[in-house]
């Protein structure tokens, strides 16, 4: 073991020694007896001090009559700097007292400098106990590594039980989840083999039990799309991660429902598509309610818009009331001063007028108070024309706001319903803000339904002023805007919605579409306007509508539909 650690390590020897010729003749003494050592020179404590900062000392020959400092203090830095460094001291001549001062000191041995032997023996000695200490040091952190591993092991052994105890706790929890889904839910791989359905896909399809399904996905569900290139498992594997049809299937019943198939490709770890998740969704009894809904939000609408109206042509209706009875009594007065004129001219006729007819027709005119009249009665009149033109206004909006339409899409002026929809609302927006209309001129015609469109433009601009007025409610005499734009782009009609209010969420703002979510507190909201808009706009008007809003500062909506010259370019050559 010696020769393995000596192979290994060597020790490093400082000789501490005034005199240089004394330290190279110890050094080449240590070399002839084949001692693996390295050896260093040090003239004082100071030197001694700069080797041991450099680098640690395994041992220290140090001669006991140096200057200005002795062995003593040598054995004290030795053993303060470097815990269990042995220090043999040399000395030409040295008495017992002083020999054994500097043993009980700490050194190791005390050995004449001219005996060699002695000193090749004790230096051979410690470098045994240096090997065997460090062996022990060794093992020692062998040992210690061998432990840390084992605690490592042991650790990572109730990890991965506590892992596998996890993953079976998911998986089951994963199954239930699958079994208990509402939807239908189907697993296909690449090859078209069906994997696993829960219990809901049966309830699909006339299958009793989950292992009439097993086999190709086109031999148990055959569909339109089967072996073709609008496969959606071939879809899937070209590189569409999700798709969505409208499908209609025969229950278990025998009858005849719609569903949304929705499809997600199922990928491995190294990302290749492995194949696909299939969740079927019955949308019979929502498209039913959806339908039930939209008309009891159109009733809603008329309802809540009929109470505004009827504020709108309330005010109008009575300065047009206050005027007409300001004309009849001015009339009235008017009538009283005619009749005094009349008798007036009479007694002028006859040449016979009193000074009491005089002053009686000077009271008479006083009391009709001819000039205000003048000045006052083309005001009335001209308010009332006002007042009257107003309230046509008014009802000629909300005719055609609220006109059923066709059944058949039709063609209308994007503009003017724009118009007649924010009159009509005018009492819905008018306390918490403004509405900017910069209208496009001549905007070209869109086929559609002007009914669902008035609708979308309504519910837009109700959910801008609420957001408006969230917002004003933390903030004192603060009104918002509502800016609309109109304008053409490359083919399409945009319509631009605008307002300064709360904003949205960032959070929630993919889901401001889905039927039956809503932010807005009880009584305020349905959360079915967006979802009725985004249907009407994307599905029955062929257009796009897009949402950008920064939580705090506003909202923008922006609507696209094809105009009929887009309609036009798009005809095939005659």
């Amino acid at each position: 073991m010696q020769a393995e650690i000596s192979e290994i390590f060597t020790p490093r020897v400082v000789i501490v020694e005034n005199d240089e010729n004394d330290a190279i003749i110890l050094s080449r003494v240590l070399e002839r007896a084949g001692l693996n050592v390295d050896t260093h020179w040090a003239k004082n404590i100071s030197e001694l001090l700069e080797i041991i900062d450099n680098g640690k000392a395994d041992m220290v020959i140090s001669d006991y009559n140096l200057q200005p400092d002795t062995a003593l203090d040598v054995v004290q830095v030795a053993k303060h700097n470097n815990l269990g460094t042995p220090v043999i001291v040399v000395s030409h001549h040295i008495g017992e007292k002083a020999a054994v001062e500097v043993m009980k000191a700490g050194a190791c041995d005390v050995v004449n400098k001219v005996d060699y032997k002695h000193l090749v023996a004790s230096v051979s000695r410690e470098l045994v106990e240096i090997d065997r200490i460090r062996e022990r040091e060794h093992l020692t952190t062998k040992l210690f590594d061998i432990d840390r591993e084992r605690r490592d092991l042991a650790e990572a052994l109730k990890q991965v039980k506590e892992a596998e105890a996890t993953a079976t706790s998911l998986l089951a929890q994963l199954n239930k989840v699958f079994e208990s889904s509402p939807d239908g839910i189907r697993v296909i791989d690449r090859d078209f083999n069906v994997l696993r359905v829960n219990a809901n896909y049966l309830t699909f399809t006339t299958c009793e039990s989950s292992q009439s399904v097993t086999g190709k996905c086109f031999d148990f569900t055959p569909r339109s799309w089967c072996h073709s290139e609008k496969c959606i498992l071939t879809r899937c594997l070209a590189g569409e991660e999700k798709i969505e049809e409208q499908i209609k299937m025969v229950d278990a019943q025998g009858q005849e429902r719609q569903y949304v198939l929705q499809v997600s490709a199922l990928k491995g770890p190294d990302g290749q598509v492995d194949g696909i998740v299939e969740n079927i969704k019955d949308v019979t009894q929502w498209q039913q309610m959806q339908r039930q809904v939209m008309h009891a939000q159109k009733m809603e609408s008329i309802g809540q818009l009929a109470a505004g109206i009827a504020h709108e042509i309330n005010t109008p209706t009575q300065f047009v009331g206050d005027n007409i009875s300001f004309l009849r009594d001015g009339f009235r007065d008017m009538i009283e001063l005619l009749t005094v004129y009349e008798k007036t001219c009479e007694e002028v006729q006859s040449g016979n007028v009193s000074q009491n007819l005089w002053d009686r027709l000077s009271q008479s005119r006083e009391a009709a108070d001819v000039d205000y009249l003048m000045e006052e009665i083309p005001q009335a009149i001209s308010q009332s024309a006002e007042g009257i033109e107003r309230i046509s206004s008014i009802v000629k909006a909300m005719k055609e706001f609220s006109h059923p339409g066709s059944e058949d899409a039709e063609l209308f002026n994007v503009n003017q319903n724009i118009q007649n929809t924010v009159t009509v609302a005018r009492n819905e927006w008018k306390y918490v803000s403004r509405v900017d209309l910069e209208l496009g001129f001549k905007l070209p015609l869109v086929r559609g339904y002007p009914g669902e469109f008035n609708q979308t433009i309504l519910n837009m601009i109700v959910n801008a002023a609420h957001a408006i007025e969230a917002k004003s409610a933390k903030m004192s005499d603060w009104k918002g805007t509502i800016s609309i734009r109109t304008y053409v782009k490359m083919g399409y009609v945009v319509i631009e919605i605008i307002d300064n209010g709360s904003g949205i969420p960032k959070a929630i703002l993919n889901r401001i579409y889905d039927p039956f979510f809503t932010t807005k507190g009880v009584g305020k909201g349905t959360g079915q306007g967006l979802a009725i808009a985004h249907s009407s706009i994307v599905d029955k008007h062929n257009g796009t509508i897009d949402v950008t809003s920064v939580e705090g500062e506003g909202t923008t909506f922006v609507i696209s539909l094809p105009s009929v010259e887009l309609e036009k370019s798009k005809e095939p050559p005659k």
